[in-house]
């Protein structure tokens, strides 16, 4: 075997493109990650680090380009922890989510399934109507804000995001600059000193609405400037409110908002439903996916309109209440009590009568739901990243529906959580994967179960 060492150079052939952009390649056998390689170039690349198993190294020269390959567009991209995509072109990528899901199941959960093409987004820029940006001070002392550096809490400046619309990155800016004239103090991760610790925004694409939040440690003097000159620039801003985190934490936002101008909510439309959003609210971040997403549910002919379906980890409501008219009955079930209220104003709104929701733990409800006799024919499930607890898939073994229907942005707890169901009696149907997260490594499923 040839000796591979850190700082030698290698002419090589990239052979595959892994879910995190990188690409793959094989000297002697051994296999070499190769940081934004793409299957099909021919590369030199040079070594920087060798482990047992594998290695890494990075592009020296690019000798013959893969046909997948495009021009970088972002002087930001693979540093920040956001795409891992913007030298690919579309269709190779959804080509490469649709392969990682295949994989997954087939390690963890080991079913063999052809999954269906990955349902692409009509826009691959600017289609994210929810994102927070840290603020934080320079080197040389500057306030800035932007994104993240991949693994690290390292700001790196950003007014130009590809992923919002850019109305987002000029209200940043000008909240930027506001605090750079007038001396605002940043809070410090290290220190823990400062008062201004995130931007989030968020966007009704449906109603142009918008609605921007600061997140402090306190509020500062002369806040209420900041708000008339955002107001004044930016007509389309509907509500401001600011949210106070005292906490030492990496989460970001604090228990207490206060809304400093405009209404209480902001308002968009999904499936012909009318949806109020409240800076709690937990909503898909690409509306025009998560409508086709919930179209492949309603179309499906997997649900029946004698059907009663248990809507597990519920949010605001919004997969419920776009199949309620396709089902006898649907139970939303969420802990957070802000998403609760919301759904429960959605449903008002909507003057739509068979749908309930109740606050609470899924493993309890689930418990109580089977005491009373409910008749559960359905359970749909939209788990947080981490996917379902035990206790939840214990729960629904116990009480076991002739249908699961689950919705899941990570492949892998997917896997994980269908493999504890399939040894439970369940068998995997099918697969509808949709492309929520255009040019991150991060891809939607719906999947269908149902009991052998």
């Amino acid at each position: 075997m040839v000796d591979i060492l850190k700082n030698q150079n290698f002419d090589v052939e990239i052979i595959e493109t892994t879910i995190d952009g990188d690409g793959i390649c094989k000297i002697d056998g051994f296999v070499i990650f190769v940081k934004e390689g793409v299957c099909g170039d021919s590369l030199n690349i040079k070594i920087t680090k060798v482990l047992k198993n594998y290695g890494y190294g990075r592009i020296e020269k690019i000798h013959k380009p893969s046909k997948y390959r495009i021009d970088k567009d972002c002087k930001s991209f693979t540093f920040c922890g956001g795409c891992k995509f913007r030298h690919i072109e579309y269709d190779y990528e959804l080509q490469i989510k649709k392969d990682h899901i295949e994989n997954q199941l087939k390690k963890i959960s080991g079913i063999e399934i052809s999954v269906n093409p990955v349902l692409g987004g009509e826009n691959v820029d600017g289609y994210r109507n929810k994102s927070q940006f840290p603020m934080g001070i320079s080197k040389t002392g500057d306030v800035i804000s932007g994104l993240y550096k991949v693994r690290s809490h390292e700001i790196i400046e950003e007014y130009g995001c590809k992923l919002v619309p850019n109305i987002f990155n000029k209200i940043l800016f000008l909240i930027v600059e506001f605090c750079r004239k007038n001396n605002v103090p940043i809070y410090n991760e290290v220190t823990l000193k400062g008062t201004v610790r995130n931007v989030y925004i968020r966007y009704g694409e449906k109603t142009n609405q918008i609605m921007v939040c600061i997140v402090l440690v306190e509020k500062f003097e002369n806040i209420e400037i900041l708000v008339d000159q955002l107001c004044k620039e930016f007509k389309d801003i509907s509500s401001v409110f600011i949210n106070i985190n005292k906490k030492n934490t990496n989460i970001i936002l604090g228990d207490k908002f206060i809304k400093l101008y405009g209404e209480d909510y902001i308002n968009d439309k999904i499936c012909g439903i009318d949806i109020k959003l409240s800076p709690e609210s937990f909503y898909q971040v690409n509306r025009g996916q998560a409508e086709n997403l919930y179209n492949i549910i309603r179309d499906s002919g997997f649900i029946q309109k004698t059907d009663t379906v248990i809507d597990l980890y519920s949010g605001t409501g919004t997969i419920g209440l776009s199949i309620a008219d396709k089902v006898k009955k649907v139970i939303g079930v969420e802990i957070v009590e802000r998403s609760v209220l919301d759904a429960i104003e959605n449903k008002k709104n909507n003057g739509i009568k068979n749908i309930e929701f109740i606050l609470g733990d899924v493993d309890e409800v689930l418990a109580s739901l089977k005491k009373s006799g409910e008749d559960i024919e359905v359970i749909l499930l939209d788990p947080p990243r981490k996917g379902c607890s035990l206790e939840c898939i214990k729960s629904i073994l116990e009480i076991l529906p002739k249908k699961i229907i689950m919705v899941s942005c990570n492949p892998s707890t997917a896997s994980r959580d269908i493999k504890l169901l399939f040894d439970g009696g369940y068998k995997l149907e099918s697969v509808f994967p949709v492309d929520m997260f255009p040019r991150t490594k991060h891809v939607e499923c719906v999947i269908f179960i149902t009991h052998k």
